[in-house]
């Protein structure tokens, strides 16, 4: 059972003295061709009506009016308003209890600080092609794709058409890095991860099965066993229109190997109401969820180790590894640990059981 713990990031704002946090899976400190929802910002004068909405940049959320005549009431302090979701931008980072929405954008270009990461995940994605790269930056500053109207300095460097340059002087601008090599100087000594996926490339894996069956799109792409640097930065880039469920980065682990007697159930939580004067009854469709019943062997000589793995876990969503041993992790992308007992039964061999529940969608 492999698995990664999500790093995290926040966003906060101050008001009236209260600090408001929302929490966040690692986000991006570049993100281009997604727009977010044209809502106001809040504003304490103005007077809102019910069913009004209004954004907090600085913690990328949305919320609605619940009550006619809302003035000077903050919306993240939760009287007369409602919690929305995330900004456009920002529903690719939700944690928690906020996964499932999705980030909707055209050509967009991701960048992220890859320093002490192993693995990485896009959970729930609908794309045609996305391009990856991880560059090590500590030999130059890193300053995003090439624009025409910056102007660069020495040790400077940008992307542009498929590879990163490298500014040879200052005040270096207007200077096309690929037309102009007394300019700037390729560099593809420090790209240790360069990689193209095409989206029906995750159905299809022969020519037959390309022409005559059922194609099935997996919506998850998994990188494990990634160059871990000190100094770096990794670039997604989708081409063409994508939408990005969850987008999960971290350093793998294990909790031990899963046993014969695993077992993956379904579990509908849809509710039955019936009214007291009609007695029609409605179904109210909340769903299903998967649940994972596994059964876990680890070595006892691991054992302080495995209970500070789940001490530091157990509370919180995972992002579970499919592997070779684990085929029934293909069915739990990010879910939560319900239960680990860890008994000390074996002087050698510790064999436990484990409930998972699934969060993410279906992939």
């Amino acid at each position: 059972m492999n698995y990664v713990k999500p790093l995290t990031s926040n966003l906060s704002t101050t008001y009236n003295d209260i600090t408001y946090t929302v929490d966040y899976y690692k986000s991006a400190i570049t993100i281009t061709g997604v727009i977010d929802e044209a809502y106001p910002e809040w504003d304490e004068s103005t007077t809102y009506s019910d069913g009004d909405y209004v954004k907090i940049d600085a913690l990328k959320k949305i919320y609605r009016s619940t009550d006619n005549g809302n003035i000077g009431k903050y919306p993240p302090a939760g009287l007369d308003w409602i919690d929305y979701g995330s900004l456009n931008s920002f529903n690719m980072f939700a944690s928690d209890e906020n996964i499932g929405a999705q980030t909707v954008g055209t050509d967009v270009l991701l960048e992220f600080d890859f320093s002490s990461i192993d693995s990485m995940a896009l959970i729930d994605v609908d794309f045609a092609e996305v391009e990856l790269m991880i560059l090590d930056t500590s030999s130059y500053t890193y300053k995003s794709d090439y624009d025409s109207s910056e102007t660069y300095n020495t040790n400077e460097a940008v992307y542009c058409n498929g590879n990163v340059y490298i500014s040879k002087e200052d005040n270096n601008t207007d200077n096309t890095p690929d037309e102009t090599p007394t300019k700037w100087e390729v560099n593809t000594e420090d790209v240790y991860f360069n990689e193209t996926v095409i989206g029906t490339d995750f159905g299809c894996l022969t020519f037959a099965e390309y022409f005559y069956d059922e194609i099935y799109i997996k919506k998850r792409a998994i990188f494990t066993g990634m160059e871990w640097l000190s100094s770096g930065v990794m670039r997604i880039k989708f081409n063409g229109d994508v939408k990005i469920g969850t987008i999960v980065f971290g350093r793998e682990q294990t909790l031990g190997c899963s046993l014969v007697g695993s077992s993956l159930r379904y579990e509908d939580r849809s509710k039955i109401t019936e009214n007291k004067f009609t007695g029609y009854r409605t179904v109210l469709r909340y769903g299903s969820i998967r649940v994972l019943d596994c059964s876990i062997i680890f070595d006892t000589d691991d054992f302080n180790l495995q209970s500070q793995k789940i001490d530091d876990i157990i509370s919180k969503n995972i992002l579970w590894i499919p592997t070779s041993l684990d085929k029934f992790s293909e069915s739990i992308s990010i879910g939560y640990i319900e239960n680990f007992p860890i008994p000390m039964d074996d002087a050698e061999k510790t064999k436990t059981t484990t409930t998972i529940i699934g969060v993410s969608k279906w992939v």
